[in-house]
């Protein structure tokens, strides 16, 4: 009986180290890990929101999560790249391609990389602005169903909404990541050729406007109406009766501040709304400042 019961024990020590518990392989990487998966070398670079610009038209209530990565071929024949390699998933469960805008090398479709051959590009995904969740997902070729890996991606790319379409002219409005204030409201009925019409005033109100975005954006005094209390809209006016510099039609860099002044000829006892729309071909008002 003793000898039977070494023998038993001697079976399940020679079976147990005869099984090997194989590891599933990693297919889930922080935005910080350099991935390999034996052909290309996958590092993101950087991870963050944009709005574009008017050359990239965002349907209302999306934005672009932006990843910029470096790639590097660690094969040694020459490996095909390209943006389609890629998607980005999100917590509401969708899975979008890259924008038409993305770019990998310059190129915005696909390249090859040689032995030892590395690129750096940016790629453009949109998503909705209150986004969660987001993962950088790579796949083998267009045709597979399943991906190689995952980037979980660590960036605030999410944006609520505005709370309120209409602000007093004390407040900082914070739309698209750009920030614009009223810091100084006057009125003049004018004189000589910069005399306001009987029964209007001119009135000149200084915009101030930060940019907190990561990238340049384009600003105009056409973005700029005044809309009164009869829904009768006034665009900017070339006459002025004050010294003060224009608001600017310029390229605004990230974090850049500039100020100026937008003059419009309006009517007399009416009540008055500054609306700012994103284009000047916009029919919806975003929000305004009450300057009553």
């Amino acid at each position: 009986m003793f000898k039977k019961s070494i023998i038993l024990i001697l079976l399940f020590v020679l079976m147990g180290c005869g099984t090997t518990n194989k590891e599933e392989p990693k297919t889930e990487f922080d935005q910080l890990e350099i991935v390999n998966n034996e052909v290309f070398e996958f590092q993101v670079l950087d991870a963050f929101r944009s709005f574009g610009d008017n050359s990239l038209l965002l349907e209302d209530d999306y934005l672009f999560a932006v990843v910029s990565i470096r790639i590097k071929n660690i094969s040694s024949s020459k490996q095909t790249i390209s943006t389609y390699n890629f998607k980005m998933q999100n917590d509401q469960g969708t899975e979008v391609d890259t924008s038409w805008n993305s770019s990998l090398g310059s190129n915005s479709f696909s390249g090859e990389l040689l032995p030892n051959g590395e690129i750096e590009g940016f790629l453009y995904f949109e998503q909705p602005i209150e986004n969660s969740g987001l993962k950088l997902v790579y796949y083998n070729s267009i045709f597979e169903e399943e991906p190689d890996f995952k980037f979980i991606l660590n960036c605030d790319c999410s944006v609520p909404k505005l709370e309120k379409d209409l602000f007093s002219i004390s407040e900082v409005v914070t739309y698209n990541d750009i920030d614009n204030s009223i810091v100084g409201v006057k009125k003049s009925v004018g004189s000589g050729y910069s005399k306001a019409q009987s029964g209007y005033t001119f009135i000149g109100i200084t915009i101030k406007t930060n940019n907190n975005s990561r990238e340049s954006v384009s600003i105009n005094s056409y973005n700029w109406k005044i809309v009164d209390d009869n829904g009768v809209q006034y665009d900017t006016t070339y006459f002025s009766p004050f010294d003060d510099a224009e608001y600017p039609t310029t390229t605004l860099l990230s974090k850049g501040e500039v100020s100026g002044i937008l003059i419009y000829e309006v009517p007399n006892n009416v009540g008055l709304k500054l609306s700012y729309y994103p284009s000047y071909f916009d029919e919806e008002i975003k929000y305004s400042f009450d300057l009553n």
